[in-house]
């Protein structure tokens, strides 16, 4: 079920260029794993490990890349570089429900598995499967963030990463224009 899941989500951002005919935007941003915890409760007793074993580990390379397509579809991903595996995704049809703030920096969709906010100066991903995503810049092209998941059969388990990222392709202005104009 779990392999289903993520070659559906790797596939998302081609499908979007497919049903929409072009991507209106791109976007990325290359960060580095700055550390990372495993926190459970063991027969009462709590436990902290520093990571999965052949998974992310701190000092890893991920990629947070976002598109938009001009009839206002959105797709944003986490992915584990090294061993090209998602970690969070979202992906917004063009009639999903959205909101743009006044002066037009950030929107927030709400989806039926996952809530997507992207703005100017801050990103969230939350989803009930993939975990919660989120990024706020801190100077200019610099942006440092966290990532937090209970796994979905071990709910006295979480596992939390931070991150400190770098933009690669900064179209978050341009995406914001798609989103917020009446396509």
């Amino acid at each position: 079920m779990r392999a289903l899941t993520l070659a559906l989500f790797m596939a998302l951002p081609q499908s979007l260029a497919a049903e929409t005919g072009s991507f209106g935007a791109k976007g990325a941003m290359s960060c580095t794993v700055t550390s990372m915890k495993i926190i459970s409760s063991e027969e009462g007793k709590p436990k902290t490990y520093t990571g999965f074993e052949n998974h992310l580990t701190q000092g890893d390379t991920v990629i947070i890349d976002y598109n938009s397509s001009e009839s206002g579809g959105f797709y944003i991903g986490l992915t584990d570089l090294k061993r090209d595996e998602a970690i969070a995704t979202a992906y917004m049809e063009p009639d999903t429900q959205k909101n743009l703030n006044d002066d037009g920096s950030q929107v927030s969709f709400k989806g039926t598995y996952s809530d997507v906010t992207f703005g100017q100066d801050y990103i969230s991903i939350s989803s009930l499967v993939m975990g919660i995503v989120r990024l706020k810049r801190y100077y200019k092209g610099d942006w440092h963030g966290i990532y937090f998941r209970s796994p979905p059969f071990d709910d006295l388990k979480i596992h939390v990463f931070t991150i400190d990222c770098r933009t690669v392709d900064d179209e978050i202005d341009t995406i914001l224009g798609f989103l917020g104009s009446d396509n």
